[in-house]
């Protein structure tokens, strides 16, 4: 399932801190045929889950108010939960959490690192939405 087909309802929410990452991603987003809602850190991005059914979560792991994790934990392991990509511009997963990756991390849908590029975001869309249709 891609998002160039035209097969997505829900809109899909783009979380970070960082203006300049959040914009670029957003739009090409966009440009792939989302329509992307964006919040800047943790709280706005759970009011906007509260209220907005989502096709998936594209989130920054660090910033001031919290983690992606923090984020992913209030997304919760329901079914039907929008699919959950943590962006991070930390290339070894296990410095992500201190010195350890927790058990937070199995509800993960994907992972994408910063700078993001448009072939892996569109890989990572394509497998995670798949696999959400799939599983749904």
């Amino acid at each position: 399932m891609t998002a160039d087909s035209g097969s997505l309802r829900d809109p899909v929410l783009v979380v970070d801190d960082d203006m300049v990452s959040r914009l670029v991603l957003a739009q090409m987003l966009r440009r792939m045929g989302f329509d992307v809602l964006e919040a800047d850190d943790v709280d706005p991005a759970i009011d906007m889950m509260a209220g907005s059914a989502l096709s998936a979560v594209f989130c920054d792991f660090s910033m001031p108010g919290g983690t992606g994790l923090d984020v992913l934990a209030r997304l919760g392991r329901v079914s039907g939960r929008p699919a959950f990509v943590l962006v991070t511009g930390i290339v070894d997963a296990a410095k992500v959490d201190g010195a350890h990756v927790d058990a937070r991390f199995d509800s993960v849908d994907s992972y994408l690192t910063k700078p993001v590029s448009t072939r892996a975001l569109r890989a990572c869309v394509d497998v995670v939405l798949s696999n959400r249709s799939s599983s749904s």
